[in-house]
């Protein structure tokens, strides 16, 4: 099974949930190049899941 195959794609909703950000933030940061752009389907805007796991596996953690 490859990597592409546990690529899924999120919605807005998902990936506020998922990052524990606002809509604005989400686009603030795709303003500033800090988070993943989305694809879209048609006319709605989808997250890949990878990229969204890779931005929070960038996050700096505390005590570190």
């Amino acid at each position: 099974m490859s990597a592409a195959d546990d690529v899924s794609l999120l919605t807005r909703q998902q990936v506020e949930e998922r990052c524990a950000i606002s809509r604005s933030q989400i686009y603030k940061r795709m303003e500033l190049g800090e988070f993943p752009r989305p694809v879209y389907v048609g006319a709605a805007a989808r997250w890949r899941s990878d990229e969204v796991a890779e931005w929070i596996d960038s996050l700096p953690r505390r005590g570190n």
